[in-house]
């Protein structure tokens, strides 16, 4: 995997500029650059896009130990509204704390609630793959936009997809947030729309971005979570 990452780091600027000006189908860039199904490859792909070359490493734990537990507490305070209460009560956050995949899973579920706009739904970022599915079954019957697919039996396995096609294995539900972030800006594909305030606070978390993009409820909704000083767990 060394000798692969030196070479993606010296191949980078062709890459990168191929992957900008000639604009293939992901299908296509999957073909050509086989590496990128490897989920870590893809995260430090994406720290040479960003330039923090710890991105990789950095990003998981953020989301882990920081954000996933704001996220929560502040969405016990919203417990009234209805979408916020049903997720809550759906995950069982009492019984599952020490469930690090559930933690994750709700923690991105109830962000794409607080900060997206009402038409977008949480399966726009996660879904469950049925029982009777296979992976690129249900890859196939999913947006261009990347998600993150579950499979509903234990143990979860977790697969990233975008434009109908599983881009790799992600191994750890610690690394779906970032996973997701890395495909945008290494396939260079824009947010959707209705996702946009999702993944600038998302962006603002991880990766510091500023939150000039934000909206004003988005941007409290960052300072909220930014000021919350008490983990009413641990995982």
């Amino acid at each position: 995997m060394d000798v692969v990452s030196q070479l993606m780091e010296k191949t980078y600027p062709f890459r990168r500029n191929s992957l900008i000006c000639e604009p293939e189908p992901l299908p296509t860039v999957l073909t050509v650059h086989p590496f990128l199904h490897s989920t870590d490859l893809l995260l430090k792909e994406c720290g040479r896009v960003l330039e923090a070359p710890d991105y990789h490493l950095k990003q998981p734990e953020l989301w882990s130990s920081k954000w996933c537990p704001r996220i929560i507490f502040l969405a016990k305070r919203e417990s009234h509204k209805q979408n916020v209460n049903v997720l809550l009560e759906s995950y069982d956050i009492q019984t599952s704390n020490k469930n690090a995949d559930k933690i994750h899973e709700l923690a991105l579920l109830l962000l794409v609630t607080l900060a997206a706009r009402k038409k977008a739904a949480s399966s726009d970022v996660l879904q469950i793959v049925k029982d009777y599915e296979s992976v690129t079954g249900a890859a196939s019957r999913s947006h261009k936009f990347p998600v993150v697919l579950v499979t509903s039996s234990l143990p979860r396995e977790y697969y990233l997809v975008a434009d109908k096609t599983v881009v790799g294995v992600i191994p750890k539900s610690c690394l779906i947030t970032s996973a997701l972030l890395a495909a945008y800006y290494v396939f260079d594909i824009v947010f959707p729309e209705s996702l946009k305030q999702f993944y600038f606070v998302l962006e603002s978390c991880l990766i510091g971005k500023p939150s000039g993009m934000l909206s004003f409820g988005s941007k409290s909704l960052f300072t909220a979570l930014s000021n919350v000083s008490t983990h009413f767990f641990s995982l």
